[in-house]
This record gives structure tokens, sequence and C-alpha cells, in this order.
């Protein structure tokens, strides 16, 4: 069995977090845990006993902005240069796995080659990088000062409609790159991971003014390269993942932020998928210990 790259950000909720590092604690695990510049976290909290666990360069990283994206560049530098891992995992720290360590070992060496991506084929998402995204480091609009922000920004969006600005075809770099959105939440081998590195200019240049581009990333990196034939599955986007999160038009409203509720204990016990987020809401850290508990998760 190859060796496994957990790369998590984290900024809040501590006992999520500690409940995750326990879950894959595991000999042939590496973790690196990114813990927001903002956040009150602090790092010699968090410990293993058998994986090594490496604490990246602190920033800030903002909802919705290009920094997103500069922080899984850290992680996966970081990373990168230590081993090369058979796969590179992106969790949040409120993400649980559904799976034991040995079956998912077991199923990426069974796998061993295939890109975990997730596509949301379902809409047009060019629009997040062929507008310029004014103030896009602003966060979601919780103060005056940001909603005055966002408003601007609502503005110069129109602007550029009306004068049919679109950065992708002004750019003969561009011209060709059809843009692909997905689940942030990605397991990737060290082939891509490579490829992924070597590609951050190219990265900045297309992404660093658009929005929420830690969905359109690595999505937009695979389909637009050879690594498109190796997606496990580009047609299902949280079977692609192997990651379980709790939307509305699959759970309904009653899961609040897109939260599993108690509810959904059995159907995440049958599931396939490896990872369910988010656990944030009241039922969180009472379902992590069932499913801890009915799947011998140590």
């Amino acid at each position: 069995m190859g060796k496994h790259a957990y790369l998590i950000m984290a900024h809040h909720r501590a006992d999520l977090l500690k409940e995750l590092i326990k879950s894959i604690d595991d000999e042939r695990n590496d973790i690196f845990l990114h813990i927001d510049k903002k956040s009150n976290l602090k790092k010699h909290n968090f410990t293993t006993k058998k994986s090594h666990i490496y604490f990246i360069n602190p920033m800030k990283v903002n909802w919705g902005g290009y920094t997103q994206v500069e922080c899984e560049y850290r992680l996966l530098a970081e990373a990168y240069i230590k081993e090369a891992y058979d796969y590179y995992h992106f969790l949040t720290g409120a993400t649980y796995p559904l799976k034991t360590q040995d079956e998912i070992h077991l199923f990426f060496d069974k796998n061993k080659g295939m890109e975990f991506i997730g596509y949301d084929n379902k809409n047009d998402f060019s629009f997040r990088a062929k507008y310029y995204f004014l103030f896009n480091e602003a966060g979601k609009p919780s103060t005056i000062i940001k909603k005055i922000k966002w408003k601007i920004r609502k503005l110069v969006l129109y602007v550029q409609k009306l004068l049919n600005y679109n950065k992708l075809s002004n750019k003969d770099e561009f011209k060709n790159i059809i843009i692909k959105k997905g689940m942030a939440y990605v397991s990737i081998t060290n082939e891509f991971v490579k490829y992924v590195l070597e590609k951050e200019p190219f990265v900045k240049r297309l992404l660093k003014h658009s929005i929420s581009a830690d969905e359109i990333f690595l999505q937009t990196l695979a389909y637009n390269s050879n690594f498109r034939d190796n997606l496990y599955n580009i047609n299902d986007e949280f079977e692609g993942c192997l990651r379980e999160v709790a939307w509305e038009d699959a759970f309904g409203l009653s899961r609040t932020g897109h939260n599993f509720i108690d509810e959904d204990l059995d159907y995440l016990l049958h599931s396939s998928k490896c990872f369910a987020l988010k656990f944030e809401g009241k039922d969180g850290m009472n379902l992590i210990k069932k499913i801890r508990e009915k799947k011998n998760i140590t």
C-alpha cells in the first residue's frame, strides 16, 4: 500500500478537527494542516500518535477569494517536497471519513492512477473567470463595509456585461480554456499534483481576480489536460470526488448550513463515498461518534 497525504484547511471547531485527525492518524498517512491566520485555533492542541503532522505557514484565507487557491498551493507544495504520495486528499476541518483507513487505502490501491475530482455539469460557470471581480477577498457580506463592496462589485460586473468584456477571449492563452466547476475537496495523484504545481503562474493569471476560484481551479486544470482521461467519474459530482455533502437539492432544507443531522446516520453508514462534510450543526458530534463506533474507525 502506498502512502497518502491529508491536506486540511481549518479555521474553527477544534473539537471536530481533533476527531478528524484522530480518524486519519495512521502510519500510512502524513497530515498537513493549515490553520487560518484569523483563527483562534492553536497548533499545539493537535497531535498524532502514528502519522507525522506538519503545520503550514499560516495565511489569511477569505471565502470566495483567490487566497483559497493560494492556501491550497501552499499545502500541495509542502506535501510534494516531503514525499511522492500516492494520493493527496483535500479536506476541511469539519470533514469526517466514512471508511476505515484500511478500506480507504485498499480502494485507492485498486483505483491507482485515477483522479477523484467532482464536476458540476448542470450549468456554465465560465462567468467566475471571464469577468473581473472587484473586492473578491471581501468575504461574505456580513458587515456594512462588506455589503457596500458587494454592491460596488455588482455595479462593476454590470458594466463589464454591457461592454461584452470577456477575459477568456481577450487573451490568447485563455481562448481554448473551458472553465469547469465542482466540489473544492478532491483526492488526486502525485502526477497530477506535479502538473498543478507547474501550472501555478498560469492559474494565477487566469483566476487571481475570479470569484470562488477554489471550485474551478483543479476542475479546470484536469479537464483541459491529459488528466481528463483519468477522471474517476466526470458525470456524478459527488461520486467523482468521493464526498457526501448535505446540499438542499438532495437532502432538503432541514440541513441548516449544509450540515448532516441525526436522521442521516443510516444513509452515511451505507454510503459508497470515503468522506462526508459538514458536521458543524447541533447533531454533528453525535453523528461522528456513531459513525466512528459503527464503522470501527479508530
